[in-house]
């Protein structure tokens, strides 16, 4: 995925995302839990090390 690709993903436009990559902009909650749904990965896993990495279909 590309960086435009992922700046629309999440809808931040794409300047916003260059300086969320960068370190100069914090990348909201909102935008975390797109990227997390986006590539399948669990939140309480990433936020917390809990259940499995990848999202269950019952949504663990």
């Amino acid at each position: 995925m590309s960086q435009r690709d992922m700046a629309e993903t999440i809808g931040t436009p794409f300047r916003t995302y260059c300086k969320i990559e960068s370190g100069e902009r914090d990348l909201k909650a909102s935008e975390l839990a797109i990227v997390l749904k986006h590539c399948g990965i669990d939140a309480n896993w990433f936020l917390f090390g809990t259940g499995h990495k990848e999202k269950t279909a019952h949504g663990n």
